[in-house]
């Protein structure tokens, strides 16, 4: 059937059939992926249309959720190095020097807040503890401070840090976010939510606290 096809398409009848299935080898020397591209495999295939040296090794990916270079701990992006050293190994052929942040000087491992064993994010905090100091532009001590607090400065009920909300003067910062010079409590999440829906407006909460004495008068 192949060769009746190249009959009729007037194409060269003896020229050999390639098998189905059959597995070809990648034509650089050394590389043992299957050829899919005029001989060459996907990685040496892209290469070739980039001009790039077919020769050079190729590097494979290393399974690591931490960046394998040296001590340097930070996430794992691709090839089991982190975004930095990764663009280091994408200009100069390989990783060569630790990567300078904005983070934290100090070698910790694991989060600076009492009780809490998640590891080491950014200035001395975890993830969680880092995008919540980040929210309300607290330090790692003010930070810690408020997490102390232990009882809702509106209902006195008992909080955690599970439990708890910062409260900030939204005719400073309107959004979620504060510039950390007006945070003015630490609330339980159902007053936060309570006086959030009333818009911080003492005519409304006051209001409410009428209707209450009227209609419910046993409370």
């Amino acid at each position: 059937m192949t060769h009746y096809s190249r009959l009729l398409r007037g194409e060269e009848v003896d020229r050999p059939v390639r098998r189905v299935g059959h597995r070809v080898e990648c034509s650089v020397e050394g590389c043992e992926n299957r050829g899919v591209t005029k001989g060459l495999c996907k990685t040496h295939d892209a290469r070739r249309r980039r001009g790039a040296d077919l020769d050079a090794p190729v590097i494979k990916p290393q399974l690591s959720k931490h960046c394998t270079y040296e001590d340097c701990g930070r996430v794992a992006v691709g090839f089991g190095l982190c975004s930095g050293h990764r663009e280091q190994q994408r200009r100069a052929g390989a990783p060569y020097a630790q990567i300078a942040t904005g983070r934290t000087k100090y070698k910790i491992t694991i989060c600076a807040i009492a009780g809490c064993a998640n590891p080491h994010y950014a200035y001395a905090l975890c993830a969680r503890h880092h995008s919540r100091a980040m929210k309300y532009s607290l330090t790692a001590v003010s930070l810690q401070a408020l997490l102390l607090i232990d009882e809702c400065e509106s209902c006195y009920e008992h909080i955690t840090e599970r439990s708890m909300a910062f409260d900030h003067d939204h005719s400073c910062c309107p959004g979620p976010k504060s510039c950390g010079n007006c945070l003015v409590g630490v609330l339980c999440l159902r007053c936060n939510a309570g006086i959030g829906y009333f818009e911080n407006h003492r005519g409304k909460m006051m209001a409410a606290v009428d209707y209450l004495e009227r209609t419910r008068s046993a409370l």
